[in-house]
C-alpha cells in the first residue's frame, strides 16, 4: 500500500450473537456500517451488522501497521504493508547570506524536494533563545520553515511531512552582534538508515557600526516651525544598520519618500535627512538624536531671539499647523464658554 496513507479494510459481517456485543479497537479506528464516521471509543454491535477498520499506513517503506478489532471475546487483526519506496531526497543547498542586519528574520532560497517517490519528513536544529523570567522562562526556536515559502516560519515543527515536488524555505533570526553567524541544519528523508539528506543555512551579520557622522546645527530659526537638517551620509558599514530617532523627530532615508519616526534600516552610502519642530519660545534649543548602529548624533535648532510676532502666521508650515490645531481648538472652546 502507499506510505503514510489512510488504509481501510474490507467490510466484515458479524454473525453468531443474539445480543449486542461490545466493540473495542487498538492501533486504528472502526466504523459500524462502514460509513464515513470512524471512532476509537468502545461501542456495541448487533448480529448481522457490518464493520470496517482503518489506520494510517507506515511512514516507512516495507513496514507493517496492525489494527486489532475485538467483539465480545473474539479478535482479529487487519494488517497493511507499505510498498518499497525511495525516501532519500536528492542533495539540496541553501545560499549563504552575509552582511545581514542584526536581530532580523533572514529567509533562505526556495528548496524543491526531488528524487523521492514516497513521503519524507523534515527536521531542523539551530539557535534558540530563552525568554521570560524565572519561574516562567521558556526556550524558543530562532529558526523555522514555511511550506511554499509562505505564511509563518514557526507554524510547524520537526516531523512535518512533504512529498516529491513540494517546496519550502527556512529562516533564522540573525545574531544580535556584528560579524557573527547563525547556522540552521535541515534534514529531509525517511526514518530508516541512509535515507536522509542534510544541508545547512548560514547567515552572518554585517559590520553595522558606521563611521561617526554629525549634523550642522541651526541658529536663529523661527519659533514653532519644521526645521530640516542637512543630509548626513552613512559610511563604514558592510550591511544594513538599524536606525532610530528620538521621539521629537523624524527621518527620511536618501532624503526621499516619507518621513518616519519608526525604527528602520540604512545601507552603506545612503543618506539620512532629519526634521523636527522648533521650540515655541525664543532663544530655545530643540535637540533630536539620530542613532545608527549604536552611533549617535544630535541635531540642534535654536529659535530666534527676535520677539517680533510672525507676520500673518505665514511662517507656520503645514506640519506646524497640524501640531498647533489642538491648542487652537481649546482656545475656541474657551471663548464659547
Amino acid at each position: 500500500v502507499a506510505l503514510f496513507t489512510n488504509i481501510t479494510s474490507a467490510p466484515v459481517t458479524i454473525t453468531g450473537i443474539d445480543i449486542a456485543s461490545p466493540v473495542t479497537v487498538s492501533g486504528g479506528e472502526y466504523s459500524i456500517g462502514c460509513t464515513a464516521a470512524y471512532t476509537t471509543a468502545q461501542g456495541s454491535i448487533t448480529n448481522g451488522r457490518t464493520i470496517c477498520v482503518r489506520h494510517k499506513s507506515s511512514f516507512n517503506s516495507n513496514a507493517n501497521v496492525d489494527t486489532v478489532l475485538t467483539i465480545g471475546t473474539v479478535s482479529d487483526t487487519f494488517r497493511s504493508t507499505t510498498r518499497s519506496a525511495d525516501q532519500t531526497p536528492e542533495a539540496f543547498t541553501f545560499a549563504t547570506r552575509t552582511g545581514v542586519a542584526l536581530d532580523t528574520l533572514i529567509e533562505s532560497n526556495t528548496v524543491t524536494i526531488s528524487g523521492v517517490d514516497g513521503p519524507v519528513s523534515i527536521s531542523l536544529s539551530g539557535p534558540t533563545r530563552t525568554i521570560g523570567t524565572p519561574p516562567f522562562q521558556q526556550t524558543i526556536n530562532d529558526f523555522g520553515f514555511a511550506r511554499d515559502c509562505e505564511g509563518s516560519f514557526f507554524a510547524e515543527g520537526n516531523g512535518a511531512v512533504f512529498e516529491n515536488g513540494d517546496t519550502f524555505c527556512v529562516a533564522v533570526v540573525s545574531p544580535g552582534a556584528d560579524l557573527t553567524s547563525a547556522v540552521v541544519t535541515v534534514t529531509l528523508g525517511g526514518s530508516s538508515p541512509g535515507s536522509q539528506t542534510t544541508a545547512t543555512f548560514t547567515v552572518t551579520t554585517a559590520d553595522s557600526v558606521p563611521d561617526a557622522f554629525s549634523f550642522e546645527d541651526q541658529v536663529g530659526v523661527p519659533v514653532f516651525t519644521t526645521i530640516y537638517a542637512a543630509p548626513v551620509a552613512i559610511t563604514g558599514i558592510t550591511g544594513p544598520s538599524r536606525v532610530e530617532i528620538s521621539r521629537n523627530g523624524e527621518y527620511q532615508i536618501n532624503c526621499a519618500g516619507s518621513f518616519t519616526s519608526e525604527p528602520g534600516l540604512v545601507d552603506d552610502g545612503q543618506t539620512i535627512c532629519v526634521r523636527h519642530v522648533s521650540a515655541t519660545g525664543l532663544s530655545t534649543e530643540t535637540k533630536t538624536t539620530l542613532t545608527v548602529g549604536g552611533v549617535s548624533s544630535v541635531f540642534t535648532s535654536t529659535t530666534t531671539s527676535d520677539s517680533k510676532p510672525l507676520p500673518g502666521g505665514s511662517a507656520l508650515d503645514p506640519l506646524s499647523l497640524l501640531l498647533l490645531a489642538p491648542l487652537l481648538g481649546y482656545r475656541m472652546r474657551r471663548r464659547k464658554a
